[in-house]
């Protein structure tokens, strides 16, 4: 068998990081949240990989709003403007596997309404399968694969994609992390609308941010960098070794700062990562 990737529309001067990055955009969401997972281990590639797959963080096309609205009213039971006082029909933000809408609730609160791609259960498990195949494949002809355990990273990056398509699964985990960093006044975790939320819906409280690598805003608003770096890594050592629950995707758009109150908050919280305790004591 062979896997043959053919670029819809070829740039002349494309870098190789470059083609990398449109051919996984093209591929789909699951092989977009592959690149944003190696994007967020940036210490260990170049330049110029760094600053091309660190665009998948952002640069994902929404699907068509109209459709967002029906998934919303099929999954909770009602017409938009029931739920909500005011739904903005153009997404605020969309990512690999859902896009986000501002919402206004009838008592003022004001949300963000995460709803899940069209039949992006099917994409990813068809995604998954060509993962799989390509793991097969690469360890069959290179040994670093199988030293690697290529199969063992893929297995464990195939469950926990399937782990976040379940939003119910990000709600626990939402109520859970606010619980373990409410030691942190800094730290903050949006609370989430469980009434309001399903398997494919997920509404959570607004916030205001910039990413955490926009130094450039971080210091316009007089924040001391170094103070929040010893919080940012309090917190993160407390996930890992005193709870062993863990955020498992911390690229800089699921962290923020706010840098009106200088809060920290911690984004998408559907990959998390857990150390038993025999795992955090060794």
């Amino acid at each position: 068998q062979r896997i043959i990737y053919w670029r819809k529309k070829p740039l002349i001067n494309e870098s190789i990081p470059e083609t990398v990055r449109y051919m996984l955009q093209d591929l789909g969401p699951t092989f977009v949240k592959l690149g944003q997972i190696v994007s967020s281990r940036a210490e260990q590639l170049p330049p110029d990989w760094r600053s091309e797959l660190a665009q998948l963080q952002s640069d994902v096309e929404p699907f068509d709003s109209a459709e967002a609205e029906r998934i919303v009213e099929r999954e909770l039971g009602q017409p938009v403007d029931e739920l909500f006082a005011d739904f903005d029909s153009a997404p605020l933000a969309a990512a690999s596997t859902a896009q986000v809408h501002r919402a206004t609730l009838h008592d003022g609160s004001e949300v963000v309404v995460k709803v899940q791609r069209p039949d992006i259960d099917v994409t990813v498990q068809a995604d998954l399968n060509v993962i799989r195949e390509l793991t097969r494949l690469t360890e069959q002809r290179f040994d670093w694969a199988r030293h690697a355990d290529l199969h063992g990273i893929t297995t464990e990056y195939a469950d926990n994609i399937l782990l976040e398509l379940d939003y119910t699964n990000e709600a626990f985990n939402g109520r859970m992390l606010a619980e373990n960093m409410r030691m942190f006044p800094t730290i903050h975790v949006p609370a989430i609308y469980g009434q309001l939320s399903t398997r494919r819906v997920l509404v959570q409280e607004f916030v205001r941010g910039v990413k955490i690598t926009n130094v450039e805003a971080i210091d316009a608003a007089n924040l001391d960098r170094r103070e929040m770096a010893t919080t940012f890594m309090r917190a993160i050592v407390k996930q890992v070794l005193y709870d062993g629950f863990f955020h498992g995707d911390p690229h800089p758009g699921n962290v923020l700062v706010n840098t009106d109150t200088g809060e920290i908050i911690f984004l998408d919280l559907g990959m998390m990562g857990t150390l038993t305790t025999e795992k955090r004591m060794a």
